[in-house]
């Protein structure tokens, strides 16, 4: 099960496109190809950056719980 989303960026204006021919006709610019974490729709430019940004717990097959949400729900947040 993947965690992100592969999409494509106009290198001029960092409109994202599903596919790659829209973002070259978008701006006739370079494009980026960019990965979208399937979670928050945070942006990243390597596949395992999305893939680790918001990662599931394989014995629950849930999304691990961000710090921000552990607080939100009552847990205190743990100080390294």
């Amino acid at each position: 099960m993947t965690n992100h989303k592969v999409k494509f960026q106009c290198g001029e204006c960092g409109e994202l496109h599903t596919f790659e021919d829209d973002a070259h006709e978008c701006c006739r610019p370079e494009v980026l190809e960019v990965y979208v974490c399937g979670r928050c729709q945070s942006l990243h430019l390597e596949e395992a950056e999305a893939e680790k940004c918001c990662e599931v717990d394989p014995s629950l097959g849930l999304p691990l719980a961000t710090p921000q949400e552990l607080e939100a729900a009552g847990q205190e947040r743990m100080f390294i």
